[in-house]
């Protein structure tokens, strides 16, 4: 038993032994902590597109280039009244109004009152018993006026030929305030310059309710000198005028 014990002991021993020896020649690495990283490097221009102008540094600051605010970068309702303009400028008295067009600047409507549509809309001065005077479309038209709207009625082609072919003319008799025109449902229809002399000899008529682009009713003239014009149209609609209008003073 004593031999036993003996032998264990010296066989821990040995072990042990070894195990040191083994230690000692197996190398150990240790990962070393370097030097921190430098931070990156300070940002020394600005690319971009061309809706800016300078590259971001002292000599070349970051701006809005001319011409770089467009519909895409302002908000809606971001341009107010004050941003609005038309040239040249007004002359004394002048308002700045929209004439069917575009911003324009209008001599205030003056006379015995003025036509107002149901939203407060002016839509022009009032004249003779049942007219008003509006501006579309680069003219200054008296066009006949109801509570229910512009007055509809028939429109007259002229035409050179006897059989009412060819070209349309519209008659248009110059040398006035006022330009003069025919209302088929909500369509305007006028003579546009330069207006010429011609010899009539038939004319077309289009009544409310016809397609004014298929032929109308011809009736022949004797010939008969006419001051006319090339046809031209106009939407009312896109004036956004709601009826039913009223006179307001």
């Amino acid at each position: 038993m004593k031999s036993i014990n003996l032998f264990a002991g010296v066989l821990f021993v040995l072990v042990g032994f070894c195990a040191g020896v083994a230690f000692n020649f197996i190398p150990i690495t240790t990962a070393a902590q370097g030097p921190p990283e430098p931070p990156p490097a300070a940002l020394k221009s600005v690319a971009h597109d061309a809706t800016l102008k300078g590259d971001g540094t002292p000599a070349l600051p970051l701006g809005i280039a001319n011409g770089g605010v467009g519909t895409v970068q302002l908000a809606n309702g971001a341009v107010t009244a004050p941003k609005l303009s038309a040239a040249p400028g007004p002359s004394a008295g002048q308002v700045l109004g929209f004439n069917g067009a575009n911003l324009a600047w209008q001599n205030v409507p003056v006379g015995i009152g003025r036509i107002v549509d149901s939203r407060g809309q002016v839509v022009g001065p009032f004249f003779g018993f049942s007219g008003v005077i509006r501006q579309m479309a680069g003219f200054t038209f008296g066009l006949g006026i109801s509570p229910t709207g512009f007055g509809s009625g028939n429109v007259n082609f002229y035409h050179t030929t006897s059989d009412c072919s060819e070209t349309r003319f519209l008659a248009d008799g110059g040398n006035s305030f006022t330009k003069g025109g025919a209302v088929i449902d909500g369509i305007l229809f006028y003579a546009i310059e330069p207006l010429q002399q011609i010899t009539a000899n038939s004319f077309e008529q289009i009544l409310p309710g016809d397609n004014p682009n298929q032929p109308g009713r011809c009736f022949r003239l004797n010939p008969t000198p006419t001051l006319v014009g090339l046809v031209a149209t106009f939407d009312l609609s896109t004036l956004g005028l709601v009826p039913p209008f009223h006179l307001e003073f």
